[in-house]
């Protein structure tokens, strides 16, 4: 469906062009293409990859590789993004892979807990 809209803009853009329509209606009907194209790249590459003491989280074109020792809980919950918290205190958002997520909540804590940082005392952390 992504696809006919960007090639349908992508043909409005080129027909004005080829119309001698104004410069704003080439650049707007152009400008919505090349965003429709970006956006089908992310979502074609947005992805969450589990390694055996690695999270690797490609999304936004960008990837961020996060060890397992640097996470203590994950949480999900309806209409939240899967969060994991930091052994910092802070939460990392990962982004939306697909439509059954608990599948991936389960794995993620079945990891985390495999390998994860352990609760010593009250506050203390350690990997």
């Amino acid at each position: 469906m992504s696809f006919a809209i960007v090639a349908l803009f992508a043909g409005f853009a080129y027909l004005s062009y080829t119309d001698n329509a104004p410069y704003w209606q080439i650049g707007f009907l152009s400008g919505v293409a090349v965003l429709g194209i970006v956006g089908i790249v992310d979502v074609l590459t947005t992805r969450v990859e589990l390694t055996e003491d690695q999270l690797v989280v490609t999304s936004n074109l960008r990837t961020q590789t996060y060890r397992r020792s640097a996470f203590v809980q994950v949480t999900a919950e309806r209409g939240v993004p899967i969060a994991l918290k930091t052994t910092e205190g802070t939460w990392v958002k990962l982004p939306s892979v697909s439509p059954g997520g608990m599948a991936l909540v389960n794995k993620l804590r079945a990891w985390v807990k495999k390998g994860g940082a352990k609760r010593i005392g009250t506050d203390e952390l350690i990997s």
